[in-house]
């Protein structure tokens, strides 16, 4: 079993990896790009229009080469018995680490204070199974701007306490002003409650972890004093609609493929999903704060997809953070509705796209420049998409 840690792996090795990853995708959009530019040719004279029809196929076809050379490097990851070079590979499987203060909180903003609490009751009780419980604390922080809504989250929060006897480990706290959203939400905790705890695991409304899993990744961050973030990679389970069910199924087939794809290239440049994460408390506070962006909304002012930036922060800082996708017991809901995936995509797509002015930031590693590009064009792609198809018309 292969042992390391982020700031001693070998970086010959990275390199060739790298370089395998980035001269498939240029030689596959290259060959692409020399069929278009021979189609082009032998239709008459190349003019600008052309030129810029070439120019949106060389970008529009790389990203698709990025896709498909994450997934076939995973698949001959995962078929010639996996990556020996990865986070887990770090925590033998009979150790025992002594583990450290970990906070486990999680934001909510007007969510249905029965899943919540119900969620983390399944939670807490798992923790309490591993007989490693004295670690964990619990924290709700609620955004709820409905006075309805702060009722039934004590009431639930109260009735969990008495059920589990978690008084003393499992909080609740409203915030007056919700400030930023989920990132004002956490900045809040960390100011008043942060230096009490090593780490922290974020969670979303919808998420579930095994206190298995929560033991794993204390304990793969106190065997890497240089990680600052370890990012699990959830499935979707709960799904009862077709559309969700669609979802959880592509999740579970085509996941393992592009995790073992992106841990081979990124290893310790990995990124940050926003929730199912461990994170190292006080490099956090220290780098991690969030810069306002020039000009106003939807594509300035403060950053709403703040996890990418928060990765990048921590890479720039000098911490490493990994993807630890073969850590079993996280999860996490999906958008039941078309209409519902639909307004958390709107989401994601102004916060993805106000990272365009992050991509020439100060100090950020290539990796992470490369995964704000991504994330941009994961949005971008579809107008330039129809950009191209509108010229190819003329």
């Amino acid at each position: 079993m292969t042992v390391f840690v982020s700031d001693k792996m070998d970086a010959q090795r990275l390199g060739r990896r790298r370089a395998l990853y980035f001269t498939s995708i240029f030689l596959l959009t290259s060959v692409a790009t020399w069929f278009m530019a021979d189609i082009m040719w032998r239709s008459g004279p190349v003019g600008a229009l052309e030129v810029a029809l070439l120019g949106l196929f060389v970008l529009l076809f790389g990203l698709i080469a990025t896709g498909f050379c994450t997934a076939m490097i995973g698949f001959y990851v995962i078929n010639r018995g996996g990556d020996t070079c990865r986070i887990t590979a770090t925590l033998p499987a009979d150790s025992d680490v002594p583990l450290a203060s970990t906070a486990v909180i999680m934001p909510v903003f007007n969510e249905e204070a029965a899943r919540v609490f119900e969620g983390l009751r399944a939670i807490y009780e798992s923790v309490q199974a591993t007989g490693r419980g004295e670690h964990f604390d619990f924290f709700v922080l609620s955004d709820s701007n409905d006075p309805n809504q702060w009722v039934e989250e004590e009431v639930s929060w109260t009735e969990l306490c008495k059920t589990v006897g978690g008084f003393g480990r499992i909080f609740y706290r409203k915030r007056r002003g919700a400030i930023n959203k989920k990132a004002g939400n956490v900045a809040d905790f960390l100011r008043r409650w942060g230096r009490r705890y090593r780490y922290m695991v974020v969670l979303d409304a919808d998420s579930i972890m095994t206190g298995a899993a929560l033991v794993q990744l204390v304990a793969l961050m106190q065997r890497n004093p240089r990680v600052g973030i370890i990012q699990t990679a959830p499935r979707l389970v709960g799904a009862e609609t077709l559309f969700a069910r669609m979802q959880a199924f592509a999740n579970r087939l085509y996941s393992p493929l592009f995790l073992a794809g992106l841990n081979y290239w990124q290893q310790h440049d990995g990124n940050y999903w926003g929730h199912n994460a461990i994170i190292r408390v006080q490099p956090f506070i220290d780098y991690c704060a969030l810069p306002d962006l020039p000009g106003a909304e939807p594509f300035g002012g403060r950053i709403l997809s703040h996890d990418f930036v928060e990765a990048a922060l921590m890479r720039k800082a000098g911490w490493a953070v990994w993807l630890a996708g073969d850590i079993e017991g996280t999860f996490e809901e999906g958008p039941p509705t078309l209409i519902d995936n639909a307004k958390r995509d709107r989401r994601w797509c102004q916060g993805n796209l106000q990272h365009t002015w992050l991509l020439t930031a100060r100090g950020f590693r290539p990796a992470n420049r490369f995964h704000l590009f991504l994330g941009v064009m994961s949005y971008a792609s579809s107008p330039l998409w129809l950009l191209f198809l509108a010229l190819s018309t003329y």
